[in-house]
């Protein structure tokens, strides 16, 4: 892209990138100024100098005689902006996990002319930070039919109830009702068992636990696969901070931070937890590089010969294990600092996490504070959602 737009700007690249890549999940005809970076991101750089840009390179990516590189969501957005009209071939549309979908998807389902029916759960939005929006709040559909599913077969009533104290927080009147096997919430003193999945929120959290599993040589599968996680990146940042630049293999690392120290500086002015628990990592599993390949030798792709199943919450979703353990790493919900949005996505998250259980969830300490807050509150009607859990769980953290 540096190439065609003929310019050593850096930054104007990337802003370019991040322009193009909010127009191609819009649902607009054009580029237009709302699909720039937030001013404070810009740096300087003239909104006007990113839309021409942007709008060159766009040019590039759909002329059919030029070899520019394009990304699926190119085409996605070629389709749309063709206005295809699909009442031609079918009588209904099926629109399923609709409240992740984005925008540019809502266009093309929402301006058909047939029966739609839109599937989704608001609370299992997980995706807003990649330009993700609930279809299910679209203006077209604001005197459509609303029917709740809220049996789920796939857990008990325990796991039923951690689900509702989640959703309380978010006023959800529609309570879970778990009617599958009989099933457990136990703290993490309680949780023994020959095989679980243990679900983080971050990738660093991710590797943490399989860290921590290699050193008891227990054999660990990896959803998704070990390479989606980006191990290298971490190994990478290793040699980073002991200032040994000619083994890093991306030059990402050495491009935005100046040296070890500002990213640590960085790292603790944000509170990124991502950047955190790396930083943490490096200094609890040091020599790192070594521990990473202990680590990899570990690593097989055989679930039902694993010890441990490592994963995301985010990669988990529409996945269930028997044992589940949440990981640590997910962020407090009750922090003062946080946006109402960025809150609501976590609680999201941890709704979603939580209900990959079928018998057994071993709860964190976000969970737990959680309960304590509703044994606590005079609210009543929130503290019911709640079965009769196992002692303990509900004490203050």
């Amino acid at each position: 892209m540096k190439a065609y737009l003929n310019t050593r700007h850096w930054s104007l690249v990337h802003r370019v990138q991040s322009t193009l890549n909010r127009f191609l999940s819009s649902a607009d005809g054009k580029i237009k100024l709302i699909h720039c970076p937030d001013e404070e991101v810009i740096g300087g750089i003239d909104p006007i100098k990113i839309i021409q840009s942007s709008e060159h390179i766009w040019n590039l990516m759909k002329n059919l005689n030029n070899y520019f590189p394009v990304t699926h969501d190119t085409y996605l957005k070629l389709y749309q902006l063709s206005q295809p009209d699909l009442s031609r071939h079918y009588q209904t549309i099926l629109f399923d996990e609709a409240q992740d979908a984005n925008p540019v998807t809502h266009a093309i389902v929402l301006n058909q002319h047939t029966n739609v029916v839109l599937v989704g759960d608001k609370h299992q939005q997980i995706y807003r930070f990649r330009g993700a929006d609930n279809a299910l709040n679209a203006p077209q559909l604001a005197d459509a039919d609303r029917l709740w599913l809220t049996n789920s077969f796939r857990f008990g009533p325990h796991v039923a109830g951690i689900a509702n104290a989640l959703l309380a927080l978010d006023g959800e009147t529609h309570q879970v009702i778990g009617l599958g096997e009989e099933d457990e919430v136990l703290s993490p003193q309680q949780f023994d068992v020959p095989h679980k999945a243990v679900l983080s929120r971050t990738v660093a959290g991710v590797i943490d636990t399989a860290l921590g599993a290699a050193k008891e040589k227990r054999s660990v599968y990896w959803v998704g696969g070990i390479e989606a996680y980006r191990t290298e990146e971490l190994e990478d940042l290793y040699w980073f901070s002991v200032d040994m630049p000619q083994k890093v293999q991306q030059p990402r690392l050495m491009r935005d931070y100046k040296d070890y120290d500002e990213y640590c500086r960085i790292a603790r002015a944000t509170q990124d937890v991502e950047m955190m628990q790396s930083i943490n990592l490096l200094e609890r599993y040091f020599p790192l590089p070594q521990n990473l390949e202990i680590m990899r030798k570990f690593a097989i792709t055989n679930e039902s010969k694993a010890n441990i199943t490592v994963s995301t919450a985010h990669r988990a979703k529409g996945l269930e294990w028997e044992f589940v353990e949440l990981n640590n790493d997910f962020p407090d919900l009750f922090d003062p600092k946080q946006t109402e949005l960025t809150r609501r996505d976590e609680v999201n998250l941890l709704y979603v996490a939580a209900t990959r259980a079928r018998k057994k969830l071993m709860i964190n300490n976000i969970i737990q504070s959680v309960l304590a807050n509703e044994n606590n509150s005079t609210d009543q009607s929130v503290y019911n959602v709640l079965p009769k859990l196992p002692e303990g769980l509900c004490e203050d953290v």
